[in-house]
């Protein structure tokens, strides 16, 4: 089915609205097709199997809990989010069948879901509950309808119409039925709404199999109305008018839509205008001129808009997927997106938006094609045409809703690839030119057409690329016509080459162009050879990179006056755009590129236009850019708000074609793709300025079905938390972006990433604050959302583990001071024992050094330090005490003959010997033997008087002589005698020298009287 309206419609371009108070019954207002072009355009995108869903037949569509946009099919449910469809499954679908037939998204946030087959479902927080008491009866088992309202005390009461067992109300938890006993036509049960009285209270409505009825507040019977649709009633829509008054539209199925009036009810037909009159779903929503529509889905008529008192059907050749139209949605740019969602018979799910762009292409062709040129003549009457050339389908055009095709089959082209189009003249006198690919150039004038070729010389090549009318100030016109070898001008009836004698080469021409001069003539310019070329009044000029063009072969050129200045905007394939000022010699103002900062999709320029708002748009590789001025005369690419427009916004595909470019005389904007062409009415486009809503759950790593709630306090044992955060953004919701900061982690926000999610492995104990952000495609922030948690300290990080550890650490440091205490002590007394063992060894070491300081080293005896010494001690000791003190000095008799005998290693030992003698003579305690000279010995004699002294010397004169003075087996001359003298302290000494003294002499005097003998004072022995 094609697309009918009355006063407006384009091929699949609606802007329609509900109708209002004006829509009558039977004789109303039907589709009229006088305008074929219509006010306003939308696009379709068809969501399948394919896309996510689990089945391609749509029964029911609802804005579910958290606004999330649900499906039911004939095999489960589906949600979407913006980016993806999530399928869900029944529980228990094993023993029943997976066929959904209706949804509800109830008031205190759960989800119910009627089933074909199985009765009542409700999903909760993520738990499913059936209800398998009431609805396991065999005319109760099929959930046709939904219906949620609100109960006096504002509890919430759910309403469910079945197949044959009339309608369940649910209320406070108990179930009670209303059947044909209680009033209803059928226990059939298709539809359910509610209105609200003055009170609020409701008004419940029930679509029957045989007719419409209603249950008023407070009554315990539905009632069936004089007026009432007593026909099978399959949708029921609640819409209010513009005094706010609720009005009820019941749409039949056989049998036409009604709509209840204060006096009754109206009713339109098929004969109205109507796709057929089998109704399956109503919708409501606002057109883009501020006015309601109603939107009426059918079975096998597609879909139909009723709008200021017209009626446009859409049906597959408007792009609908299939004509069996089950179940509709509208939703606000609030809700995700500015759209009605119609759920088809095997076609899948359609999302149709309004001021978007449409798709165009004759009904006829069966395959989408690229189109590459687009013109528009107009007829006698004043009425449009617009024309489509293609590559390999030849040359269509769409007058008042009809298309014509010209192609080589039907005579009228030499070749089926159309590349330019041009329409001169006036309404009678219409002449559309077309170039063709290796065809050469056809002009159409009516009924008649004329070739020119390159074989008749009229052409430099058959491949025309670029068509230009140039009128001169006499008014004399000339056409050029760009071809792959060069340029050609046809006027005065002749054709003529433009080569190298007029200063262009003769190379491929790709745009021309012609801008107003002082002089009256215009300028023309042309893209020659990768090249500008400029004719003015000094002939042909070309200008390259080097005079500041972007570099890459020019594909389009377009002129703007900014200001009282004229600007040429020069489009290369590569190069981006290069804007110029040719008011005098051309300059170089700005250029724009793929690489700058929210710049062009793609630097390969096919066509450029502005409408008549001062907006731009840019066809490219990669779709089309909408460039809409900051200023009034912009300075650089920077002054351009920039919007890529690409198949998401109803483009057949991205890639576009060169020239395929074309504003309407309706004020229209054309383009044509490699898929095809597409219309765009700008007056009608919507500019989404609404944020929308941000969603962010949280779970532990590991526990995605169990949700985090806000204020969640974390064990540390497991903080490896994970947040998603989903915009519901049901248009391109590929190009949102987020960003986030974690406060308390985070000094800032993130960047803006198209990741909607993000997690933490190991955080620190702690308080924090999620906050993301939300960027829709058209640039509308939502947030922050927030999410507030914690994350606990470990075990060893609270305060009684903190105290624990202290009173530990105490215990620790205890123990290690009195280790180290004791190890202190056990050093300090190895120390002290150390000190007190070399204090001990030093004093034995300083003792023995003192010995030897005092010892005769050959004798072993005492030597005279150590006598001298002794002898004052012991003469002070007999002074205190009063006993006698005695002195013995002994010299060796003859021991110079010894030495000179035997030498003196001899003497030595002879003076040894004569030593020991002394020691063993003098072996009582305090006696004391020294060497005072060479060969001279004392000894000191403590309480011994002068009778002890003499015995002692006696003793030891008797030993010497017992020496045996021998010598390597020699005697030696002299016998081993000794002189003693002996002196003993009296009162007439009066000190140790005088006592030596005297010792000294009776010793001088033994060895005078003859040696060998003692002498003592006063006497000698």
């Amino acid at each position: 089915m094609g697309i009918l309206r009355s006063r407006l419609t384009v091929a699949g371009a609606v802007l329609l609205a509900a109708a209002t108070s004006a829509v009558g019954v039977a004789g109303g207002p039907r589709a009229d097709p006088s305008d074929p072009l219509g006010t306003g355009t939308f696009s379709l995108r068809v969501f399948r199997d394919s896309d996510g869903l689990p089945q391609n037949t749509i029964q029911t569509i609802c804005l579910g809990p958290r606004g999330l946009l649900w499906v039911g099919t004939q095999d489960g449910a589906a949600y979407y989010d913006g980016r993806t469809w999530t399928t869900v499954t029944l529980p228990d679908r094993s023993r029943a069948s997976n066929f959904i037939r209706a949804l509800l998204a109830a008031p205190d946030g759960s989800l119910w879901i009627g089933t074909r087959s199985n009765g009542l479902y409700r999903l909760r927080q993520g738990r499913w509950t059936r209800f398998p008491r009431v609805f396991e009866k065999t005319d109760r088992i099929r959930v046709n309808t939904l219906l949620a309202t609100v109960s006096g005390n504002r509890s919430p009461v759910i309403w469910a119409g079945t197949y044959g067992g009339g309608i369940g109300r649910l209320e406070n938890g108990a179930w009670r039925f209303y059947t044909t006993a209680d009033g209803l036509p059928s226990g059939r049960i298709w539809a359910l709404a509610s209105t609200a009285g003055a009170d609020g209270s409701p008004t419940i409505w029930a679509g029957t199999e045989e007719g419409l009825a209603s249950l008023r507040p407070g009554a315990h019977r539905f009632e069936v109305e004089k007026g009432f649709p007593a026909f099978s009633t399959n949708s029921l829509l609640v819409t209010r008018n513009a005094s706010g008054d609720e009005l009820l539209w019941a749409g039949t199925y056989g049998h036409g839509l009604f709509r209840k009036v204060p006096d009754g009810w109206s009713r339109l037909t098929r004969a109205d205008g109507l796709p057929n009159d089998h109704l399956t779903s109503l919708a409501s929503s606002i057109a883009p001129d501020g006015k309601p529509i109603v939107w009426a889905g059918s079975d096998g008529g597609g879909l139909a808009a009723i709008h200021n008192g017209s009626i446009q059907t859409i049906g597959l050749a408007g792009g609908l997927s299939s004509t069996g139209v089950y179940a509709l949605l509208a939703t606000t740019a609030e809700q995700g997106a500015d759209a009605l969602w119609i759920g088809t018979r095997n076609g899948g799910l359609v999302r149709l938006m309004q001021g978007k762009w449409h798709k165009v292409w004759p009904t006829s062709c069966r395959r989408l094609v690229p189109v590459e040129a687009i013109a528009e003549t107009r007829a006698p009457d004043g009425s449009p045409t617009i024309w489509i050339g293609s590559d390999g389908a030849g040359l269509a055009g769409l007058h008042e809703g009809r298309w014509t095709v010209r192609d080589r089959r039907s005579g009228w082209l030499p070749s089926d690839t159309v590349q330019c189009l041009l329409a001169t003249g006036g309404p009678r006198t219409a002449t559309l030119w077309v170039g063709t690919r290796n065809g050469g150039l056809v002009r159409i004038r009516g009924r008649e057409r004329t070739v020119y070729s390159s074989s008749s010389g009229a052409l430099p090549s058959n491949m025309v690329q670029a068509l230009l009318e140039v009128r001169k100030a006499d008014g004399a016109g000339t056409l050029l016509a760009g071809t792959r070898n060069g340029l050609a001008s046809f006027g005065d009836g002749a054709w003529r080459t433009l080569g190298p004698n007029d200063g262009l080469p003769a190379e491929s021409v790709t745009a021309l162009l012609a801008t107003p001069s002082t002089d009256g003539d215009p300028v023309v310019w042309a893209g020659v050879g990768g090249k500008l070329a400029m004719r003015g009044r000094r002939g042909w000029r070309l200008f390259g990179p080097d005079t500041g063009l972007s570099r890459g072969p020019v594909q389009c050129l377009m002129a703007r006056r900014v200001g009282g200045r004229m600007r040429l905007w020069v489009g290369t394939d590569g190069g981006g755009i290069s804007v110029l000022d040719v008011t005098d010699k051309p300059r170089r103002l700005f250029g724009l590129a793929a690489s700058a900062p929210d710049g062009l999709p793609n630097d390969v320029i096919y066509a450029t236009v502005q409408d008549r708002a001062g907006r731009i748009y840019v066809l490219t590789n990669r779709g089309v850019a909408r460039l809409t001025p900051r200023t009034a005369a912009p300075a650089s690419a920077g002054d351009f708000d920039v919007r890529v427009e690409t198949s998401e916004d109803g483009l057949p595909l991205n890639q576009c074609n060169r020239g395929a470019a074309l504003v309407d005389l309706s004020g229209r904007v054309w383009v044509g793709t490699v898929g095809g062409a597409a219309v765009l009415d700008p007056s009608a486009a919507r500019s989404d300025t609404t944020p929308k809503k941000l969603r962010l759950v949280a779970h532990l790593a590991g526990t995605a079905g169990t949700r985090l709630e806000p204020g969640a306090r974390l064990p540390f044992g497991k903080r490896h938390v994970v947040f998603r955060f989903t915009l519901l953004s049901f248009f391109r919701g590929e190009a949102t972006r987020y960003r986030t900061q974690l406060v308390g982690l985070d000094d800032e926000p993130s960047s803006w990433v198209r990741d909607d999610k993000v997690e933490y492995r190991s955080l620190p104990k702690g308080a924090y604050r999620l906050r993301v952000w939300a960027r829709d495609y058209a640039g509308n922030l939502s947030g922050p959302e927030e999410f507030p948690f914690s994350v606990e300290p470990a075990p060893w990080e609270t305060w009684w583990a903190a105290i624990l550890l202290l009173f530990f650490l105490g215990l620790v440091f205890y123990g290690l001071l009195r280790l180290r205490l004791a190890a202190h002590r056990h050093r300090e007394r190895e120390l002290t024992a150390l000190v007190e063992a070399r204090t001990h060894e030093l004093a034995v070491a300083n003792e023995r050094l003192t010995e030897l300081s005092y010892e005769d080293p050959l004798t072993g005896v005492a030597n005279r330090r150590r006598f001298d010494e002794a002898l004052d001690s012991e003469w002070n000791r007999s002074r205190r005490t009063g006993k006698p003190l005695s002195v013995v000095i002994v010299d060796i008799d003859n021991f110079k003959v010894w030495n000179d005998s035997f030498g003196h290693q001899a003497g030595d030992r002879h003076l040894a010997a004569v030593a020991s003698v002394l020691r063993e003579s003098t072996p009582r305690a305090g006696d004391f033997v020294a060497r005072i000279g060479g060969d001279e010995f004392a000894i000191l004699l403590p309480e011994t008087g002068l009778e002890g002294a003499i015995t002692v010397a006696k003793e030891i004169r008797q030993r010497v002589s017992g020496i045996h003075l021998a010598e390597n087996g020699a005697q030696s001359p002299v016998p081993a005698t000794v002189s003693c003298g002996v002196a003993a302290s009296r009162p007439a000494v009066t000190s140790a020298a005088a006592l030596l003294e005297v010792a000294d002499q009776c010793l001088y005097a033994a060895k005078k009287a003859g040696r060998n003998r003692i002498v003592a004072r006063p006497e000698e022995i």
